[in-house]
């Protein structure tokens, strides 16, 4: 090979100003490749001269093309001269890399999760902020109490679809009045014509510093006779024990003993046919001031009448009694007190006041329900005798506008504590009327009087269970001398109570003619010494049994 002809021949390829650089299909793939030794260059500017080629926008070479141009080996033409030349210049032609995604910052999903946190936290103290507001548990509690009054009154409509025959009764009592206490329980089962129970009594005294301790009891049988009075069954345990009570009524040892024995221990049966002919006496004695008609059932009350009633009225209370619309409520909030606390209870405490137009507006509401209702029918009462819009309303009009009480709300519960009402009169004695709710499904109402200066403070409640439809009532409470506490509870059955008569019962006219007949021989003390015979009884046994029956 001639030297001279290849340097002619590179000096003709060396690229003049205009020409257009044709680089192989490595260099396209890879801009400059450093490590190839096969690359050409392929002169292209006859070409161009023949004919013009216009220069398109340059675009990146994809991957997959790339891969190809490499595999095949082979330099290929470009099908854009001006792109090409552009891409041989790796900074302005080289296709850019396909980047991976992102990863979150690590600290974003922590602070996520407390922005979240904090926000739930502040509405919850935002939320708890308002409902302690003495305005919310106000608002909370009446509608709450109204709530507990609708559930007690759709029990007591419950009951009356039940086929309740009886009832069982449990309690106990405790009387205490000097230096005595007199405490005992009770029991038994009641139906509808037939009932027994007992009681159990316990006597304690320390009078004139003697103690003493005694116990006695009383049997009790109802059966229905057929008639319409039932037989009277009875029997007293343990007399003799206690007849020493009765030397306080003149009467000495020897008497007592003869008094009690026909009883003690012994069932004595009154008849129906007996009971009934006291009780037509006693009505005689009397005047007439009351009578007994056992087949008068439009004049005798019942239970479903009186709970109708109630359950009538329901509507009425919760409009108004039990509001907390403005306009409609009775019951009206003055100021915020403060809060107290009541055991582990928390109150708040309020003054509150009467809007007598609302007022009024129950009134004659609650008077057109009980004018209508089945249970003034029983008692006998029309609207004509019960007392006029007008007259209620001029009544209703002496309250003083500027009389407040007291209303205490349990905050826990959401629901009214107690109401107390001052008496105008006498700062010192006070009503209270309240719902000491202990028990989600016992609904109680409670009512009081306290007089400081007499140290007086009686309560009585009712409270009904809506799950077992029982009842308790109880009393409690006295003076600085003496003082009671009696708790009854009553549960109703389906089923009517079997009772049978006992056998071997004494005649009740059997027994008291023994009675007297044994205190008359008695000895020691003539009759008429005693407080008994004080009262103008006849001394002669059957004078006596004559007077009494």
């Amino acid at each position: 090979m001639d030297p001279d002809k290849n340097v002619d021949e590179r000096q003709t390829n060396v690229p003049q100003a205009g020409d257009v650089i044709s680089p192989s299909s490595e260099q396209v793939t890879s801009g400059i490749s450093e490590s190839s030794n096969d690359s050409s260059v392929t002169d292209t500017s006859d070409a161009m001269h023949e004919q013009p080629i216009a220069e398109p926008e340059p675009a990146p070479l994809s991957e997959s093309n790339s891969a190809q141009s490499s595999d095949a080996g082979s330099t290929q033409p470009s099908e854009s001269p001006a792109a090409v030349a552009t891409s041989s210049i790796p900074s302005a032609s080289a296709p850019a890399s396909k980047e991976s995604p992102k990863k979150p910052h690590r600290l974003l999903v922590p602070i996520l999760a407390l922005s979240g946190l904090l926000v739930l936290v502040g509405a919850f103290l935002v939320y708890r902020q308002y409902t302690s507001s003495p305005n919310y548990v106000w608002s909370h509690a009446f509608t709450n109490t109204a709530k507990g009054y609708d559930k007690a009154t759709a029990s007591l409509k419950d009951m009356t679809t039940k086929d309740y025959e009886s009832a069982s009764v449990s309690g106990d009592f405790s009387v205490k009045t000097g230096g005595a206490i007199i405490s005992g329980t009770m029991s038994g089962d009641v139906g509808k014509k037939s009932g027994e129970g007992s009681i159990d009594l316990t006597y304690e005294s320390s009078l004139g510093g003697n103690e003493m301790k005694l116990k006695a009891g009383l049997d009790a049988k109802v059966i229905d006779s057929g008639g319409d009075y039932p037989d009277v069954y009875f029997r007293a345990r343990d007399l003799d024990k206690i007849s020493g009570l009765l030397q306080g009524f003149g009467i000495n040892d020897a008497q007592a003993s003869q008094l009690v024995a026909p009883f003690d221990n012994q069932w004595v049966v009154l008849t129906g046919d007996e009971l009934k002919q006291y009780v037509d006496q006693s009505a005689a004695a009397v005047g007439s001031m009351w009578t007994i008609d056992a087949e008068d059932t439009e004049s005798q009350l019942d239970a479903k009448s009186l709970i109708t009633f109630v359950n009538s009225l329901s509507e009425s209370v919760d409009g108004y009694l039990l509001s907390s619309n403005p306009d409609k409520a009775v019951v009206q909030q003055k100021e915020f007190v403060g809060k107290e606390k009541s055991g582990d209870n928390l109150l708040y405490h309020y003054k509150a006041s009467i809007n007598k137009t609302n007022l009024k507006a129950f009134t004659q509401a609650a008077r057109k329900t009980f004018a209508d209702s089945d249970l003034a029918k029983q008692m006998g009462v029309t609207a004509d005798q019960l007392p006029t819009i007008d007259e209620i309303n001029k009544e209703l009009d002496t309250i003083d506008d500027s009389y407040t009480f007291d209303v205490w709300i349990d905050k826990g519960k959401g629901l009214i504590n107690k109401m107390s009402f001052t008496d105008p009169s006498d700062k010192s004695a006070r009503f209270e009327v309240g719902l000491p709710v202990v028990d989600g499904d016992e609904i109680p109402l409670s009512f009081g009087y306290i007089d400081t200066s007499k140290n007086i403070n009686v309560k009585a409640t009712v409270a009904l269970n809506t799950k077992s439809q029982s009842f308790k009532v109880s009393l409690q409470g006295g003076d600085s001398e003496s003082s009671v506490n009696v708790s009854i509870k009553i549960t109703p059955e389906t089923k009517q109570p079997k009772i049978t008569a006992p056998e071997g019962a004494k005649g009740f006219e059997s027994a008291v003619q023994e009675a007297i007949t044994g205190m008359s021989n008695a000895a020691a003390v003539s009759p008429t010494d005693s407080l008994l015979f004080d009262y103008g009884l006849s001394q002669d046994p059957d004078g006596l049994q004559a007077s009494l029956f």
